[in-house]
């Protein structure tokens, strides 16, 4: 690997793992607005404040783009039609897996605690490989599986209860980890193709649509309690979307799916750190055994396979 990409792969990473800790620590303030605001609602304005904050990255970076042509002695090259019908008619595919995965997380985390909500929705890292399978057709690795398959003991521990039962929160974020999975996927693949601003920016404009509308038909809102939501909309809107998915699409540009999702699976740490600090949470032993099975399929999962000699 060259120098100038060894450099490059590690600003990526060190985007991802600024990108997972503003999303982990975010989870706090994803708890406190629960009993005050619908999930709808609660994300789609978050989608609007990070895509007004898309949108100036979005004229910042064309800006820079002009500057660099001129200095460069190149002429101005404008984007196509085709460029931004296939990005009007791709982006919202995205789209759909994003709202799913983080409404059914937004959802979820009113039952459970912030701590074990991010190291549950760590669990997407076992679907990225998986999913490289079942869509991409792409194979995957013996330790995948072993870590599918420690990630099913961790979760035994982490949230199995007397008589063999699952609480409501920890079901409705583990299911979010497929769209998640999902989503991780489609943004590696799409991001190489399209400019990561403008890919996430229109993304995130269809999301704020789509849930501001489902969030005003069918959810309601104590807006007399706007004190308690502003701090957490702002720092999720702003930051966990407007800054993170835009570091994640230039990151994963420079960096494959399964790299790119162990990197934010650092989250799960964030979250648990802050669920602790702030909310005075705290873990059993039994759900510490299962935090720290879950912790082992997460980085197993990610082990490369040696090459066989012909």
């Amino acid at each position: 690997m060259k120098k100038e990409e060894k450099s490059g792969a590690l600003l990526a990473n060190l985007m991802l793992i600024t990108a997972a800790l503003i999303w982990g620590s975010g989870s706090v303030f994803q708890k406190i607005v629960c009993p005050h605001i619908g999930s709808f609602t609660f994300y789609g304005l978050r989608c609007i404040l990070g895509a007004v904050t898309l949108a100036i990255l979005v004229l910042v970076n064309e800006k820079n783009k002009r500057k660099k042509e001129q200095e460069l002695g190149l002429p101005h090259s404008p984007y196509g039609k085709e460029y931004f019908r296939r990005l009007l008619t791709t982006a919202p595919l995205c789209t759909f897996a994003n709202i799913t995965g983080n409404v059914l997380t937004q959802f979820g985390i009113r039952f459970t605690t912030v701590g074990k909500t991010g190291f549950l929705t760590a669990i997407y890292i076992i679907f990225v490989p998986l999913l490289s399978l079942l869509i991409f057709k792409k194979h995957v690795s013996r330790f995948a599986w072993i870590g599918t398959a420690l990630t099913v003991f961790g979760l035994y521990f982490l949230c199995i209860k007397d008589g063999f039962t699952i609480e409501k929160g920890d079901l409705i974020v583990l299911v979010s980890t497929i769209p998640i999975a999902l989503h991780i996927q489609l943004v590696s693949k799409y991001v190489r193709i399209f400019t990561p601003v403008h890919f996430t920016f229109v993304e995130f404009s269809t999301a704020a649509v789509f849930c501001t509308t489902m969030g005003l038909l069918f959810e309601e809102t104590n807006w007399q309690m706007a004190s308690t939501i502003i701090p957490g909309l702002l720092y999720c809107g702003i930051l966990g979307i407007g800054i993170c998915y835009a570091l994640q699409g230039v990151a994963q540009r420079r960096t494959n799916p399964t790299v790119a999702a162990l990197l934010m699976s650092l989250e799960s740490v964030f979250a648990a750190l802050s669920g602790v600090i702030f909310l005075n949470e705290s873990f059993s032993g039994r759900e510490l055994i299962g935090v720290f099975l879950i912790c082992c399929a997460v980085v197993l999962a990610q082990l490369p396979e040696k090459k066989k000699i012909a």
